[in-house]
C-alpha cells in the first residue's frame, strides 16, 4: 500500500512501532519515496513535513506494569492512594467506552467503541500521555497546520484520539476489492454482469456471478475510487451505450480511467511539468465493439 501510493506521486510516512519500522525499512522492495518513524523517537521531527499521507500503524501501547510505575512517580504524595487494576492470569485492563471526535464532513450518527483503560483516572491520564498523546505527535509530523496542501491521516488503530475524524472505516475497506484492483491495473471495468461476461470472462463464469461481484465491489462508488490518488489526477469517464446481445437490446455501462500524459511548460528560464488527461472517445469505443459488436447511443459522463 505505501508502494502505490508512493507510485502515484505521493509521499508516504509511515509511523509504528520499532520493530516493524525496522522490518519496512529492511524489506529489498520498499520504495525509497517511503519515510518511516516509530513511536517516541519522532518527537520534535521535521524529517516528514514534505509528506502528503501518514500511515499510524497501531499505536504506543506500554506495559500496563510500566504505565503504574510512572503513575507512581507522578502521584505518590496524593492523599488517596492510586487504586491499581489486578493482572492475574493474562487478563487485560477494563473496557471503557469511548466516543469519536466528528468533523463537519463525517456521515452519520455518533460512533463509539470500547478501549482499555485503568480504572483509576490518574493513571489513565499517564496511560493516554503514553498512547493517545503519542498518535498525535506522529499526526503532527506532517506540520499541518502551515501547510499549502491537504494531507490525509490513516489511523490504522480502533483507540478514539482528540481530532476530529472524517470517517470511519473497517481495514479491509481501505484495500481494493477485486474489481477495484482489476479497474487500476487495467484501466477500464465493465458495470454491468453481462458486460463482466463479455469483457472479462476471467472475472465470473456466469451472470448471476457477475451480478453478485458488482453488488459486493466498491467499483460503482466513485466518490470512494476518487480517494485514490491516481484517479484525483486522471479522472473517471463512465461511457453509456446499447448493444444487441441475443436479439435483445440493453443499456450497458463501462467505467473508464482518462490517460495521462506528461508535458513541460516553459516560462522564461522556469520549467514546469504539468499532467493531462484526454477523453480517447474512439480507442474506447473500438474496445467496446470488439467484445459487443456495433453499439449505439453512446454518452460519456464525467464522473
Amino acid at each position: 500500500m505505501l508502494n502505490t501510493w508512493a507510485d502515484f506521486g505521493e509521499k508516504p510516512l509511515c509511523v509504528g512501532n520499532k520493530s516493524l519500522i525496522e522490518r519496512l525499512q529492511g524489506h529489498p522492495n520498499i520504495s525509497p519515496k517511503v519515510v518511516f518513524m516509530n513511536f517516541v523517537g519522532l518527537r520534535g521531527s521535521n524529517a516528514a513535513e514534505e509528506c502528503s499521507v501518514v500511515f499510524i500503524t497501531g499505536r504506543n501501547e506500554s506495559q500496563s506494569i510500566e504505565v503504574g510505575h510512572k503513575a507512581r512517580a507522578l502521584f505518590w504524595d496524593d492523599d488517596i492512594p492510586l487504586q491499581h487494576d489486578e493482572f492475574g492470569n493474562n487478563q487485560n485492563l477494563p473496557l471503557e467506552l469511548r466516543g469519536f471526535l466528528t468533523s463537519e464532513r463525517f456521515e452519520g450518527g455518533t460512533q463509539g467503541v470500547e478501549t482499555r483503560a485503568f480504572s483509576d483516572s490518574r493513571i489513565e491520564a499517564v496511560h493516554q500521555q503514553m498512547r493517545e498523546a503519542e498518535s498525535i505527535q506522529a499526526i503532527a509530523r506532517l506540520r499541518l497546520v502551515h501547510s499549502k496542501q491537504r494531507k490525509r491521516v490513516f489511523i490504522l488503530s480502533n483507540v478514539p484520539l482528540e481530532v476530529p475524524i472524517d470517517q470511519l472505516v473497517k481495514f479491509k475497506d481501505l484495500m481494493p476489492d477485486r474489481l477495484e484492483y482489476e479497474f487500476l491495473k487495467a484501466g477500464n471495468v465493465p458495470l454491468t454482469p453481462l458486460g463482466v461476461l463479455k469483457i472479462r470472462p476471467d472475472l465470473a463464469v456466469t451472470e448471476d456471478a457477475a451480478r453478485m461481484m458488482l453488488k459486493r465491489s466498491a467499483i460503482s462508488q466513485l466518490e470512494r475510487l476518487k480517494v485514490l490518488p491516481s484517479l484525483q489526477r486522471k479522472g473517471l469517464i463512465i461511457v453509456e451505450f446499447k448493444a444487441e446481445t441475443k436479439g435483445r437490446i440493453r443499456t450497458h455501462k463501462h467505467l473508464f480511467m482518462m490517460n495521462e500524459e506528461t508535458k513541460t511548460v516553459l516560462e522564461g528560464d522556469n520549467s514546469l511539468e504539468i499532467a493531462v488527461s484526454k477523453v480517447p472517445n474512439e480507442d474506447w469505443t473500438t474496445l467496446l465493439e470488439k467484445s459487443w459488436g456495433a453499439i449505439e447511443e453512446t454518452h460519456f459522463f464525467y464522473a
